[in-house]
């Protein structure tokens, strides 16, 4: 399998596992798929839509984006591991936890902002 996106090819090459290409389900969990969709569509973005995403962003209070975050990242260690957990944004962990968010009636913060783009 060729990389799905530039941001695939660089979180492979990132944690030095080609098999993060043919095998990405092992690397980024159940919501792989929806994860190599989210890069997809990110990086059809233009730059003005990128602009507004990063200004609904600085919009939410720093206490409630750093314990989405944490809430992102600590979630996601579960699914995938703390090495690749460390090559991903937080936009990206969320995708990864979201079921483990939703189970655990925490709301998704940072894929909303992405919305009506």
């Amino acid at each position: 399998m060729n990389h799905i996106s530039d941001r695939h090819r660089l979180i492979s090459l990132r944690l030095g596992e080609e098999d993060a290409l043919t095998d990405p389900e092992k690397y980024f969990g159940p919501n792989y798929k929806t994860l190599l969709n989210f890069w997809i569509y990110q990086e059809n973005l233009s730059r003005s839509q990128k602009s507004i995403c990063v200004g609904r962003e600085n919009y939410i209070a720093y206490a409630n984006w750093r314990s989405a975050k944490n809430s992102a990242e600590d979630l996601s260690v579960v699914v995938v591991g703390e090495k690749t957990r460390n090559c991903l944004s937080h936009y990206e962990n969320e995708i990864i936890a979201a079921h483990l968010l939703i189970e655990s009636d925490k709301p998704l913060t940072f894929i909303p902002l992405f919305e009506n783009l």
